[in-house]
C-alpha cells in the first residue's frame, strides 16, 4: 500500500489532501476517448451530495405571458408522438447513449411546473362549475 499524505494507508493508493488528474480518470475501466467527459466509471457511483449548475431554470412557467399548450393540444401530442413535448423520446436517449443529468432535471421541473399551472387552472374551472351549479339549485 502507498499513501501520500498519510503514514499508514487503507488503500493500494491512498491521497490524503488534493488530488488532481491532468486528463482523465478512468475506476475500474480505461477512460474511452470522450473530448467532454473527464471521469469515467464502470460500475456505479454513490454520493451524499453532487451539485449540477444549470441555466435557463424553468421558472419562467409562471410568467403570465408563457404560452401553456392548451390540454386538447398537448392530449394530441401524446396520442402522435408518445411523449410529453420538450422530453427526449426513449429513442433519443438510447441513440445518445444516455441523459445529460442537469438538462433532464429541469426539463423535468419545467414539466412539473406547467402540471401545476394545469392543475391550478383545472381548480378553478371546477370552483366556477359549482358556483354555477349552486346557483342553479337554488333556483
Amino acid at each position: 500500500m502507498t499513501g501520500i499524505g498519510t503514514e499508514w494507508p487503507d488503500a493500494t493508493l491512498e491521497v490524503a489532501g488534493d488530488m488532481k488528474v491532468k486528463d482523465k480518470l478512468g475506476i475500474g475501466c480505461t477512460p474511452p476517448s470522450d473530448e467532454i467527459y473527464k471521469v469515467f466509471v464502470e460500475g456505479g457511483i454513490e454520493a451524499r451530495k453532487i451539485r449540477v449548475t444549470a441555466k435557463d431554470y424553468p421558472d419562467f412557467c409562471f410568467n403570465e405571458e408563457y404560452p401553456l399548450m392548451p390540454l386538447r393540444d398537448l392530449k394530441k401530442f401524446i396520442s402522435l408522438n408518445k411523449h410529453l413535448p420538450g422530453v427526449p423520446t426513449a429513442r433519443e436517449v438510447e441513440d445518445n447513449k444516455g441523459i445529460e443529468i442537469g438538462e433532464m432535471q429541469t426539463i423535468l421541473l419545467k414539466k412539473v411546473e406547467e402540471q401545476t399551472l394545469y392543475i391550478l387552472d383545472l381548480q378553478k374551472q371546477i370552483e366556477e362549475l359549482k358556483a354555477q351549479v349552486g346557483s342553479l339549485t337554488e333556483k
